[in-house]
């Protein structure tokens, strides 16, 4: 599920960015665009995405992928207040972009007040994936023999909080334009891709090493 979840996202992003009109940009448009099925202009953004079904479908199964994995994960994890955490924020996370995929950032929804719901499942999905992680990663680094893992994992969640603080700065002040918006969104959305992949790819990994030191019965 881990390793799935990410190459899913970035093989459909891109699928459905190709027919993207006018021609998607990764740095200026945001990810959530590509999910409008309604073609429009919304905060200068022109719009047309014929396949905005395979995006929310996308955005829907990241959530439900991540959640269904951190519960695998966890299983093998003695209770405590970072395991309870971590499923709680894996829940947010999954709920946040079912959000994602009902509501859309769109013109029509600005009309009709939704769009609302599609910023706070942005929210929702960027604080609780993130803050998953750096829990995750606290709690790792406390533990004998996945102290470096556990920096990794508490850091690519640094990251995304810090993009997503300064996508917010850059919105709201004329004066900081360091980075286009979707580039600094991205940031707050990739490393939670890049650490799934990272993490099913160790799990796979470890276990392949447990069956090889695993007696041979004939």
């Amino acid at each position: 599920m881990l390793i799935v979840a990410p190459v899913l996202w970035f093989c459909l992003e891109a699928l459905v960015a190709s027919r993207f009109r006018p021609p998607y940009s990764y740095a200026h448009n945001y990810i959530s665009d590509l999910g409008v099925p309604d073609p429009g202009t919304f905060e200068g953004r022109a719009m047309d995405s014929p396949l905005a079904g395979v995006a929310n479908f996308m955005f829907v199964s990241q959530g439900i992928l991540f959640l269904l994995a951190a519960l695998l994960l966890t299983r093998a994890v003695p209770p405590s207040p970072s395991r309870r955490a971590f499923r709680l924020l894996a829940i947010g996370y999954a709920v946040g972009y079912a959000l994602i995929a009902t509501f859309h950032g769109s013109e029509q929804a600005a009309a009709n007040g939704t769009a609302k719901f599609h910023v706070l499942g942005g929210a929702i999905a960027a604080i609780c994936g993130n803050g998953a992680l750096i829990v995750a990663g606290s709690h790792l680094r406390k533990t004998h023999g996945h102290r470096i893992f556990g920096l990794f994992t508490a850091s690519a969640g640094v990251v995304g909080i810090l993009a997503l603080v300064l996508l917010l700065i850059d919105r709201s002040s004329s004066s900081f334009n360091l980075l286009p918006d979707g580039v600094w969104e991205r940031g707050g959305c990739y490393p939670i891709l890049i650490w799934e992949f990272v993490t099913g790819a160790l799990v796979l990994m470890i276990a392949r090493q447990r069956r090889a030191g695993e007696p041979q019965h004939n």
